[in-house]
């Protein structure tokens, strides 16, 4: 009773233009003062409770890191040394997008930052290239959403803390679908390419090259040492956020110098502010996990779907297609912290891994917020090619295509990420 009360007054709230945070936490509180089931002191109490947990803290660190990544100049690096390895090969410059984005993903662990940083300098790079606006802006858009896909990620680290899965083995399980989705969305540019005959580009040659590599070289040794400190158990991820923003600030102020002691303060003032949406937003779901706990809705949604089908593929093609369209609407954090303390213990009950369906669920999530008609990295890359979001459908088209294929195989091919998993345990 007190779960569909409180997700009634939420989705009404949402309706008329509350944000989301605020309106599932006034639905809990609301469903909690109309039928007295609980103590009101249980709203302080989980949300103190939720926020206070250690894997919460490497959110605002790694948006920290993606700022000063930015600002301290690696990412215009990383873009050039992209730019060089892809130049000669059709649809190059959005190869390169694709590329940029994944490197930059493997720092930042935000698919809104990546599309911020590379979005920027790839869409007028694109469209000097003769790709069309709208692919342009949909190029972007698919390629910048595999910030939550390529690890670290900010959102495998909320599924993880909510979930009460490790962390790591998220991390290790969604290296090789990133790695696929970014050859899938390469692989569409390239046909787009060739399709419309764009001229390639020659070859930067070895000199160029090898001095874009020693230009970008801090910028890739970053994840290297962010992801081989967290796989080798050298340190914690949490511990890797923080390395990371050390290590940002010590290339941006000493090696590079493009970043300046006065752009230290307001880097971390808008970190601070920009982090602040998914911690609370963390805070209210362990309030709302509460609820629904009291009223046992997971174990009598876990009952009342096997009663309906005992089949894992049924499920899972269910779960796909329900967050897919859930993504497009809703932002990525917020989708998580609702929906994690349902669908987790659902996909036990069909005997699925949790660290499998975490990746799963986060790779689902990246492809609606790239999808119409309101994806957040989409509005963002039509934010920065001034394309109308109404005429998306059609470029996003191909990339949908390509993104559901590699969704199904991660799906149902679950030797994708053990075999990686298993080779660090």
């Amino acid at each position: 009773m007190m779960s569909l009360l409180t997700i009634g007054i939420a989705v009404v709230l949402a309706a008329v233009g509350v944000p989301l945070l605020f309106a599932i936490a006034m639905g809990c509180i609301i469903a909690i003062l109309a039928t007295g089931d609980t103590s009101l002191l249980i709203v302080v109490q989980r949300m103190f409770y939720s926020g206070n947990l250690y894997p919460i803290v490497a959110v605002p660190l790694f948006m920290l890191a993606g700022e000063v990544m930015n600002r301290g100049g690696l990412s215009r690096r990383i873009i050039r040394f992209s730019d060089c390895l892809m130049g000669h090969i059709p649809g190059s410059a959005g190869l390169t997008t694709t590329m940029a984005s994944m490197l930059f993903a493997a720092i930042s662990g935000s698919s809104a930052a990546t599309a911020a940083a590379v979005g920027t300098i790839m869409i007028p790079s694109m469209i000097r290239n003769r790709f069309k606006p709208a692919f342009a802006t949909a190029v972007l858009a698919f390629s910048s959403s595999l910030g939550i896909v390529v690890p670290p990620s900010i959102t495998l680290i909320i599924y993880g803390a909510l979930a009460g899965v490790s962390i790591s083995q998220l991390f290790l399980a969604s290296i090789v679908p990133g790695i696929l989705a970014g050859l899938a969305l390469m692989l569409v540019s390239y046909h787009q390419a060739r399709k419309e005959k764009i001229d390639v580009e020659p070859s930067a040659g070895w000199a160029a090259s090898a001095g874009a590599l020693r230009s970008a070289f801090w910028a890739i040794l970053m994840p290297v040492v962010i992801l081989g400190g967290i796989f080798s158990g050298f340190f914690t991820p949490t511990e890797a956020a923080a390395v990371a923003v050390f290590y940002g600030l010590f290339v941006g102020l000493c090696v590079h110098r493009e970043l300046r002691w006065g752009e230290i303060y307001p880097m971390f003032a808008r970190s601070a502010l920009n982090s602040s949406v998914p911690v609370l937003l963390f805070c209210v779901g362990g309030l709302l996990n509460h609820i629904f706990s009291i009223d046992r809705l997971p174990e009598r949604l876990a009952e009342g779907t096997l009663s309906v089908t005992s089949s894992q593929i049924v499920f899972l093609l269910v779960v796909n297609i329900f967050l897919f369209v859930l993504g497009m609407f809703m932002e990525s954090s917020a989708l998580l912290v609702v929906l994690t303390p349902v669908l987790a213990p659902l996909a036990q009950s069909f005997g699925i891994d949790l660290v499998h369906f975490g990746v799963l669920m986060n790779l689902n999530i990246s492809i609606g917020q790239a999808s119409p008609p309101i994806g957040s990295t989409l509005f963002i890359g039509c934010t920065v090619s001034k394309v109308d979001i109404g005429r998306m459908f059609r470029p996003s088209l191909p990339f949908l295509v390509a993104s559901w294929a590699v969704l199904l195989l991660v799906s149902y091919a679950p030797l994708l990420w053990k075999a990686v998993v298993s080779m660090f345990s």
